[in-house]
């Protein structure tokens, strides 16, 4: 199941995945379930394909280069970081703004 964060001429889908391991002690009769939350980052290009998100500036250089220096300028003007969820999605926005 894919959650979409943002749609455009790119969406930004993130996958979760929930695993769960169940542990038991050696000499004790309680089973004790541990839970794994994983999150996979995703872009839909404007083919249709999609591709692993690498929260770099060198990967989203490459995935908007059609409006390589737009983003560029933009990216120059608003610090952001890579890792922050609210940053990533701003940039994403500002690229579907754009003709």
């Amino acid at each position: 199941m894919y959650q979409v964060l943002d749609s455009g001429r790119i969406s930004w889908m993130r996958k979760l995945i929930v695993t769960y391991r169940d542990i038991q002690r050696y000499s004790e009769a309680t089973i004790t379930r541990q839970f794994v939350r994983t999150e996979i980052d995703y872009i839909r290009k404007p083919d249709g394909s999609l591709v692993k998100m690498e929260k770099t500036r060198e990967f989203f250089n490459g995935l908007m280069s059609d409006h390589k220096q737009e983003i560029n300028t933009w990216l120059d003007q608003h610090i952001i970081s890579f890792k922050k969820t609210q940053d990533l999605l701003d940039l994403i926005r500002y690229y579907n703004s754009l003709p």
